[in-house]
């Protein structure tokens, strides 16, 4: 989406992230695999519209607000 170190910092960023997003794919559905929980994190595994595979990780701060992911996608 732009970003070439792949990070996102601010709510900002993640705002304009996810707007480009959706804007390139308006109808973007997802087959849910499964989740996966962790003590203060959350893997969400699922295969997209194109079908291909991903897995987002999602850690929580102590009040529950993430504040670090990461996705990988399948080639």
């Amino acid at each position: 989406m732009g970003e070439p170190s792949g990070k996102l910092h601010g709510k900002a960023a993640v705002k304009d992230y996810w707007s480009k997003g959706l804007a390139r794919v308006p109808n973007l559905k997802f087959e849910l695999l499964g989740t996966f929980l962790g003590a203060s994190t959350l893997v969400i595994h699922y295969i997209r519209q194109d079908g291909i595979a991903a897995a987002e990780w999602f850690e929580f701060n102590a009040n529950a607000k993430v504040f670090w992911s990461a996705a990988q996608y399948g080639i």
